[in-house]
């Protein structure tokens, strides 16, 4: 059985043309098994006509605006300290579910409970580091929002947000 699969990460080069994929641009992936090992290819959209058959997988994406890492990014332990601030404020509420998820993803936090509570939904998440627990309102975020959200999280966690 295979727990993981190592998708590679993006070229940002279309396999057929040799064309440098531009931030924003619709691009398709395929991951192709070559006796042990998988293979990952990126394609622009103008030169992707269909995943081979011999095809594991196969994706669509939109090349980031970014996509060089960022050298200021935030340690663990400060981006709990600014999910711990932003629980406190309840006009953050959502951007702190967020965050806490991403805590979650990071191994920071766990999930030990989801509760439903008056008609609202509650994450209960625990923290190892400092033996303590959070509960969080889960809220409903629209499409809209949720694209503001992505990148003011974003912005947080490569450090270029002073203030959440």
């Amino acid at each position: 059985m295979i727990d993981q699969i190592d998708f590679g990460k993006p070229t940002f080069k279309c396999a057929r043309t040799g064309r440098s994929l531009l931030p924003g641009e619709v691009c398709f992936s395929v991951l192709l098994r070559e006796n042990l090992e998988f293979r990952r290819l990126d394609f622009s959209e103008e030169a992707w006509t269909g995943p081979p058959e011999t095809a594991v997988a196969w994706w669509k994406f939109r090349v980031p605006a970014e996509h060089k890492p960022s050298q200021s990014r935030l340690r663990p332990n400060e981006l709990l300290q600014i999910f711990e601030r932003l629980l406190n404020r309840n006009e953050q509420a959502e951007l702190a579910y967020l965050l806490g998820l991403l805590l979650v993803r990071k191994r920071v936090l766990r999930i030990e409970n989801q509760i439903l509570e008056g008609g609202q939904e509650f994450l209960l998440l625990y923290c190892p580091r400092r033996e303590c627990e959070y509960r969080v309102h889960v809220p409903a975020i629209s499409d809209e929002r949720m694209a503001a959200l992505e990148q003011l999280l974003l912005a947080i966690t490569e450090g270029r947000v002073v203030n959440e």
